[in-house]
């Protein structure tokens, strides 16, 4: 974060937390400027519900990408994996029009 020039809060939940609890921290964070939810959630946590809970314009992992640049939304985060990929890719000048590209695992 402060390497890149923003401030980062990291928000810590055990494993327990129920969807609710943490939904009531999503909904507390109305002063940041984007939220990261750290995959994958727990098992018994409603993944719908709490992707959807996080504002478009505040989602940098991209999960609401999906279409935004279709229905016209230019400020939506892309997807923060593909995103850094492609910076990479950038910046040591790797060509990559006409490339055939697999990704392989989850970040």
């Amino acid at each position: 974060g402060e390497a890149n020039g923003f401030d980062v809060e990291e928000i810590n939940l055990n494993a327990s937390t129920t969807t609710d609890e943490l939904l009531s921290e999503i909904y507390a964070l109305r002063n940041v400027d984007g939220i990261q939810l750290m995959w994958p959630l727990p098992d018994h946590i409603d993944n719908a519900r709490v992707y959807s809970a996080i504002d478009v314009s505040k989602d940098v992992d991209g999960i609401h990408y999906v279409g935004q640049l279709e229905i016209g939304n230019k400020d939506a985060y892309p997807p923060v994996t593909p995103a850094a990929a492609m910076a990479l890719m950038e910046e040591f000048n790797v060509k990559v029009e006409g490339k055939r590209v697999l990704v392989i695992g989850r970040s």
